[in-house]
């Protein structure tokens, strides 16, 4: 499966915004707040389990046959909050999708990263 940046951006926001302290809600709640009621569900799962792969929020999946059944979804981690302070601002989000299709693919550590130039760029930093 190919992962969807923009669904990983919309995942972590909707986390950010919907899950209190103590929260372990099922995917299923934050798949049907916009914008990710929008996205396939195995697009919004596949994204889900790579953020937990990656570090970027704290979650339990769920198995059952081997069959992914459920996720449980926590909080953003440090890394995830990192990651999404980089690329929160839609304007810099599509500067930075703008900018990484140049190449053929872009890591999410790259996407932060370019998003991180941009915001320096806009503060005078560079």
């Amino acid at each position: 499966m190919i992962l969807d940046h923009d669904c990983v951006r919309e995942l972590l926001l909707s986390v950010e915004n919907n899950i209190g302290l103590n929260d372990m809600v099922p995917i299923d709640k934050l798949e049907s707040i916009s914008p990710l009621d929008s996205y396939d569900q195995d697009i919004v799962r596949y994204a889900a389990l790579k953020m937990i792969e990656a570090g970027y929020i704290h979650a339990k999946p769920l198995y059952a046959d081997n069959m992914l059944i459920d996720i449980r979804v926590g909080n953003l981690t440090t890394a995830g909050h990192e990651f999404l302070d980089n690329v929160r601002d839609s304007t810099i989000w599509q500067k930075t999708k703008e900018r990484s299709s140049k190449v053929a693919g872009a890591s999410l550590p790259v996407l932060a990263n370019i998003a991180g130039q941009l915001i320096k760029e806009q503060l005078g930093l560079n």
